[in-house]
């Protein structure tokens, strides 16, 4: 099998709608594809690039702590590990343009040194937006009946069983919510 050129490998990402990067973790450093500024219509910081991601606000609030959790670990893997590297994932949204999120899907590798110090993670961000708003759209058609627009029959029993650990208040109260609908 010949070996794939740049032309290629840019291709493959345009169409997957993904972009790749390095982080120099003792440099604090972050390198990434000309796709990157595509995905999210701006640029990322290169530089001191945890305290700026995280102080700018980029990550949604609701996925902010996460985040900040992935970061965390990739730091604090200090003398802890015997591996080479090792493999993690995470979906989140990202301030896009506008006002507007992007949601990705990041799939990353850290490396590490001698004694177990990360010193670089590399990965791919995918942008997930279209995917997401996909399954967002059949879940919808899955809990609601298209006539009535109420809760299906199977999503109601779904809530019921939920709630029903709250107590009957719990259960009145999702009854009242159906009701009001």
């Amino acid at each position: 099998m010949s070996e794939v050129n740049f032309e290629t490998y840019k291709d493959a990402n345009s169409l997957n709608n993904m972009a790749v990067f390095e982080w120099n973790i003792f440099a604090d450093r972050l390198n990434y594809d000309e796709q990157m500024k595509q995905i999210l219509k701006h640029e990322l910081p290169r530089e001191n690039v945890c305290e700026k991601i995280l102080s700018a606000r980029l990550i949604h609030p609701k996925d902010r702590a996460e985040f900040q959790r992935q970061v965390n670990n990739v730091l604090n893997h200090l003398n802890k590990r015997r591996d080479t590297f090792q493999d993690f994932s995470m979906d989140f949204r990202i301030y896009a343009t506008g006002r507007f999120y992007t949601n990705l899907h990041m799939g990353y590798r850290i490396y590490y040194e001698e004694g177990g110090v990360p010193c670089r993670v590399t990965g791919f961000l995918q942008n997930i937006t279209e995917t997401y708003l996909e399954h967002s759209k059949m879940k919808g058609m899955i809990e609601r009946d298209a006539m009535t627009g109420l809760y299906s029959k199977m999503h109601t029993q779904y809530l019921v069983n939920q709630i029903a650990g709250g107590g009957t208040h719990a259960l009145i109260a999702l009854i009242w919510t159906i009701l009001n609908l």
